[in-house]
């Protein structure tokens, strides 16, 4: 399947996107939060199948959920 991981600087600004193709959202996910984490200068990321948002992470508004996400990677 396609998917497409958009990635947000600090002030919301489009900083980066990725096209991902796995056969499970599982693993998409995991290839993008991957893929955050070796982003140092996005603070967010929006995973994306076609208009379907899978998951939207805001770490500039709630820096906590970074750590969670870097180990989810």
């Amino acid at each position: 399947m396609h998917y497409r991981c958009y990635f947000f600087g600090a002030h919301g600004q489009l900083v980066g996107a990725e096209t991902i193709e796995h056969e499970s959202e599982t693993e998409a996910l995991a290839a993008a939060r991957k893929a955050f984490a070796q982003r140092a200068h996005a603070t967010g990321y929006e995973l994306r199948q076609g208009k379907r948002t899978i998951e939207a992470r805001d770490f500039a508004r709630h820096p906590r959920s970074l750590a969670d996400a870097t180990r989810a990677a």
